[in-house]
């Protein structure tokens, strides 16, 4: 992964995303579905995160790497603008590395946390 940047460092303004090609997010999340592409993704959920949330920061607290396979346990943290309630949701990150180059990112997360933290009614 390090070839790409620092996945788990917030890109700045003008700056381009540093992660894996291709980006999951569950799609009953916010920011939910398949993007394909670094730009696709800041676009989709590096750009909306930053607009909705004061001081996001994602952590890694565990990493476990299986071959191509490699699992980040992170927490997500944050203060949602509008409504100004707190979020720490924990997530995992699986990635599958592949030549020393992340080729697929999936998140695995805890949906209705972060729609309580956007005070949005969960989907289904």
């Amino acid at each position: 992964m390090s070839q790409q940047g620092n996945p788990y460092q917030q890109p700045g303004p003008g700056q381009p995303y540093g992660g894996p090609p291709y980006g999951g997010q569950p799609p009953a999340a916010p920011y939910g579905g398949q993007y394909h592409g670094p730009e696709a993704v800041a676009e989709n959920v590096f750009g909306p995160v930053t607009s909705d949330f004061d001081d996001f920061d994602v952590t890694p607290e565990e990493i476990l790497a299986d071959g191509e396979r490699v699992v980040v346990l992170t927490t997500h943290r944050g203060t949602a603008k509008e409504s100004g309630n707190k979020l720490t949701m924990p997530a995992a990150h699986v990635w599958t590395v592949r030549d020393g180059k992340a080729t697929d990112f999936r998140q695995l997360a805890d949906s209705a946390t972060l729609n309580a933290a956007l005070a949005v009614p969960a989907t289904a």
